[in-house]
């Protein structure tokens, strides 16, 4: 395995992980050794600090389990953990321990039922897995648990976990609020009972390509929301039946960041994931301005690069960069549209989130700043 020089991404387990935090009936169980719990990463326990104590087990494996594939300590922890009430369900965390050693954890799983009359599932992960392969499995997954009800409210459904994309959920939800009193009677990015998911029958808003599959699974109808541009954000409120009155006037601000790129041929290269990519390839089509598209992951549709690949290629570069923290520590004229974690951030609910054209403009804005000054 290489070493990473710069930094690397959260790996599928992570992103399953902060999926699962999210249920409160829900009791994470990582069977790996001790000091391996996934729950002892640094940004993780700044999200989740009021769950992690509460809901997080490790079976602190050692080198005789490991060795002779026992499974005795799953059983301990999981004695411990029905001895909570409110807990009514155990999550198998994957590794690749149990990957390594041929571990059969929906075997395990199923012992659990058996013997202590609770629910018990894990997600299959391979080794090599990267954090949006496992959301795409947590949404697929979440099907099997879903019971749709007749209802007036939508169901809100997309992203991984990140403070910013809670923040995003919720500015959705606001605004569909005001502009037609519509209320959310799901948000996969809010805490939930896994064992109690009553949807609503009635429209799914998606919000990442991870959550389409389980949006066609669930068929009823959905609208896909990934827009920072004014034209997508009216076709999205129209299909919400939901007249717009423009306020503002906005060619002549758009014509204004046309004139500087154009003017100034700064390179604008985004290095992001598949669902940024799209947001902004959207944007910067409408204003007519090109950019270099990277994924942080690999896909079918963008070129892929890891970090380390990717700041050793353009750290000399006179460009403009969209990407994460870890990435502007490396290189100048960087601006964080995405954050993984590795650097510590103060998260607060005034955290910048982009969705809808109001996040383009401060997007642009930010831009114009970095050529200008």
């Amino acid at each position: 395995m290489p070493l990473n020089k710069y930094g690397t991404f959260p790996n599928g387990r992570i992103n399953i992980f902060n999926h699962y935090i999210l249920f409160d009936d829900v009791a994470i169980l990582d069977f790996s050794t001790f000091g391996h719990g996934v729950y002892d990463y640094g940004n993780l326990s700044r999200l989740f600090y009021q769950r992690i104590d509460k809901s997080c087990y490790n079976a602190n494996l050692n080198e005789i389990d490991l060795s002779l594939g026992q499974t005795e300590k799953a059983f301990s922890a999981c004695e411990e953990i029905i001895k909570d009430k409110n807990i009514k369900h155990i999550f198998i965390m994957p590794s690749a321990l149990s990957a390594t050693l041929g571990l059969d954890l929906n075997a395990l799983c199923y012992d659990i039922k058996e013997k202590y009359n609770i629910e018990a599932s894990t997600i299959f992960l391979n080794l090599n897995d990267d954090f949006y392969q496992a959301e795409t499995y947590f949404y697929n997954n979440l099907y099997r648990y879903i019971k749709l009800e007749s209802s007036e409210k939508y169901n809100l459904l997309g992203d991984e976990v990140t403070n910013s994309n809670i923040l995003k959920h919720q500015k959705i939800k606001k605004i569909i609020k005001e502009k037609s009193n519509l209320d959310c009677q799901f948000d996969s990015l809010d805490f939930n009972n896994l064992t109690d998911l009553h949807l609503s029958n009635r429209l799914n808003i998606i919000t990442s390509k991870s959550a389409l599959e389980l949006a066609k699974k669930m068929n009823i109808p959905y609208i896909f929301l990934n827009s920072l541009d004014e034209k997508n954000d009216e076709l999205f409120f129209e299909k919400l039946n939901i007249n717009i009155t423009k306020k503002e006037k906005l060619d002549y601000i758009y014509f204004q960041f046309q004139n500087i790129i154009k003017m100034t041929q700064k390179r604008i290269i985004c290095y992001l994931n598949l669902d940024h990519l799209d947001m902004l390839k959207n944007l910067f089509s409408n204003l007519n301005v090109p950019l270099e598209l990277i994924a942080t992951h690999k896909n079918n549709e963008y070129k892929y690069m890891n970090m380390d690949d990717f700041i050793d290629k353009y750290r000399n570069e006179n460009a403009i960069y969209i990407s994460n923290e870890r990435v502007q520590k490396h290189l100048s004229n960087c601006i964080d549209f995405e954050y993984i974690g590795l650097d510590y951030k103060l998260l607060t609910p005034f955290e910048d989130t982009y969705i809808f054209y109001d996040s383009g403009l401060k997007l642009l804005e930010k831009i114009i700043s970095l050529i200008v000054y």
